[in-house]
């Protein structure tokens, strides 16, 4: 359905509105025009009287058409009011031309007329039309002389074109200066409206009484009350039972302060809950304000309020989260701690008092040196740099962490043991801008550790002793074997140490190595020490040696399974060794690194039975068969050691 008026263009409303107007007054003076006929004012005819007013309704219609299809905007004057001031200009005159006597009358009401229309245009369509006027009422003048000179008064008319031509001028000047000042209240009113009406704050005025005077349109989207409805309403009503009574002081702390001729309070933000329409409530901001007039009389009070709503609720929502982190730090027996790069203390839990006896705030003061040991601090730097050396790297792992055990000193002077892991605290572009540290008392672990390594380093020296004894007696009764054994254990430390095994795993081996023919002290010593080769039985009881070695070490307490080692050295990995034909994996490392060193001992040394056979021949039976026999890596390792490495038997 066609509505009088476009929809969403608030100023083409405002120019068919103004258009309405004056097509109004077109109206009224074409009813005057037909009054004046009927009591024989003007001598026009019915005729010309009705075709002009015809003619004028018809102007009109069209210009509504231009307005309503917004032709109008493409022009200088939108608002056509210079056309239909010309058009009118026009009407009034030819009317003026049959009024003869009574032309004065009407040229006072066209002039109305134009003054009124006048403060509608700018300073040149204020000439030009001041001008049209002029020429046209003299045109009217020169006619009527010429035509009907006995209706000619000249000192009137002669006055008349006089006032034209210099009152019009005149009312030009102060309708453009009007017109301009009232366009620019009318845009800074407009722009204000514009603001005020989308902003999202709400902005209100109070007088000095707590009225409202002035509530933007913007408390529809925060409190769903339309403008009409709050400025009715008390103005306690707008704020929730939690937020009333500061409300409302700070408010009459505003109208005394106004009272004051010196400025205590000119403004204050305050977080305020209102209520809303709905009966829900919900956080704002609300900063006020004192309104003056020029003599410094405060007169009003201005706020501007701000839903905050989800501010609030994160607040709230970290608050929660941060009591639960609080909860947990200040309970845990951990010491939780972060640093800055610089190595200074930014945060601390309290369990530090639990720790060593110091307080958060002692300890926030203190600094590394106070409380760890010269060496760990050294560690500490060391370790440092290597981390910041990584941070350098493309690849480096943001979640990597250290972990670091050092000496504590407590306030009462003692030392604890701690175990502290750290890792870097980073920005959003992954920047280590400091460190997060979980620190825990480890001293009951380090004393256990401690004490097992007591034990161990007691029991690693009995077994020694048990090992010399052992060693001691198979030397008085067989010298070359405890030779033998010596120089096995040398050669098996050696390859053991260029695979790169454990320090202790060495140790095991070399413990191992001396004692692996212990067995053969269940050996009659003639069968040791015979001359010429040995029979079918004698080897027997030969082989026997490894299973008499097992049972004679098997319940002997040791870190390393040497009676195992002793049990497996001669085993082969094809399973073709003795005593127990094992195979492959089912031999110890240890063994199998025993085995190789024990073959190339045995056939690059003398024998009661037969002499050397050398070391070329001992490396070639070792390169043969390995895979077969021996284990490819520990005969790789010992091929290298002597061939490359230049490693000799001693």
């Amino acid at each position: 359905m066609l509505s009088v008026f476009p929809k969403g263009d608030r100023e083409q409303t405002l120019r068919i509105k103004r258009f309405l107007m004056a097509f109004g007054a077109y109206v009224i003076w074409s009813a005057i025009c037909y009054v004046g006929y009927g009591l024989g004012l003007t001598t026009v005819s019915l005729i010309i009287l009705s075709s002009g007013v015809a003619a004028s309704f018809c102007v009109n219609i069209i210009l509504y058409v231009i307005f309503r299809t917004g032709l109008n905007k493409k022009f200088k004057d939108p608002s056509l009011t210079l056309l239909q001031m010309v058009i009118a200009t026009f009407w009034i005159m030819v009317v003026v031309y049959y009024a003869y006597e009574a032309r004065s009358a009407i040229l006072l009401v066209y002039m109305v007329v134009l003054v009124f229309g006048f403060f509608r245009l700018g300073v040149r369509q204020f000439l030009f039309l001041s001008t049209y006027a002029v020429l046209n009422y003299s045109a009217v003048i020169f006619l009527t002389f010429k035509i009907h000179p006995e209706t000619i008064n000249k000192g009137v008319d002669i006055f008349n074109i006089i006032v034209l031509a210099f009152i019009l001028p005149w009312f030009s000047m102060v309708g453009g200066y009007i017109t301009r000042l009232r366009t620019k209240v009318s845009n800074a009113l407009t722009t204000v409206e514009r603001v005020t009406n989308n902003i999202q704050d709400v902005i209100f005025v109070l007088d000095m009484n707590l009225n409202y005077t002035y509530i933007s349109p913007s408390v529809k989207i925060l409190r769903g009350y339309e403008p009409e409805e709050v400025l009715k309403q008390a103005l306690s009503d707008t704020f929730a039972p939690s937020s009333l009574d500061l409300a409302m002081k700070t408010l009459f702390e505003f109208i005394e302060a106004g009272k004051s001729p010196h400025e205590v309070l000119t403004s204050k933000t305050l977080e305020l809950e209102i209520r809303r329409k709905d009966g829900s409530t919900l956080w704002t901001e609300t900063k006020l304000s004192i309104i003056k007039e020029r003599n410094q009389q405060t007169v009003r009070i201005l706020g501007v309020m701000r839903d905050i709503s989800e501010r609030k609720d994160a607040e709230k929502l970290l608050k929660q989260s941060e009591a639960k982190y609080r909860l947990v730090a200040n309970n845990v027996t951990d010491v939780i701690f972060t640093t800055d790069m610089n190595l200074q203390y930014t945060y601390l839990s309290p369990s530090i008092k639990h720790l060593d006896g110091y307080t958060v705030d002692e300890v926030m003061k203190m600094k590394l040196t106070d409380i760890v040991s010269p060496e760990t601090l050294s560690l500490m730097m060391k370790i440092f740099d290597e981390e910041l050396t990584i941070e350098k790297k493309d690849d480096l792992d943001l979640k990597r962490s250290r972990v670091l055990e050092y000496q504590h000193k407590c306030k009462d002077g003692s030392k604890i043991w701690v175990e502290t892991k750290f890792t870097f605290l980073r920005d959003e572009n992954n920047k280590a801008i400091g460190i997060l540290g979980i620190m825990r008392d480890i001293t009951t672990r380090k004393e256990s550790e401690m004490a097992l390594a007591d034990s161990f380093e007691r029991m690693r020296k009995s077994l020694g002793v048990t090992i010399n004894v052992l060693v001691t007696a198979l030397e008085m009764r067989d010298p070359y074997t405890a030779g033998h054994q010596s120089r096995v254990a040398d050669l098996a430390c050696a390859i053991a140490k260029e695979m790169g095994l454990p320090q202790n795993t060495i140790e095991g081996i070399r413990m191992a190595g001396v004692i692996h023919d212990i067995g053969k002290l269940s050996i009659p010593a003639e069968i040791l020490t015979k001359p010429t080769k040995l029979t079918n039985l004698e080897f027997t009881l030969i082989k026997e040696h490894a299973r008499s070695g097992y049972e004679m070490l098997k319940d002997v307490e040791s870190p390393w399974p040497l009676a195992e080692i002793v049990h497996q050295h001669h085993e082969r990995m094809d399973g073709s060794g003795y005593p127990r034909k094992l195979k492959g994996d089912e031999i110890l490392l240890e063994a199998r690194i025993m085995a190789v060193a024990d073959v190339v001992e045995a056939m690059a040394s003398h024998r009661p039975y037969r002499p050397s056979l050398g070391i070329k021949a001992a490396l070639d039976e070792i390169e043969k068969n390995k895979g077969i026999l021996y284990d490819d890596v520990v005969s790789d390792t010992c091929l290298k050691l002597f061939r490359e490495k230049g490693y000799n038997l001693e």
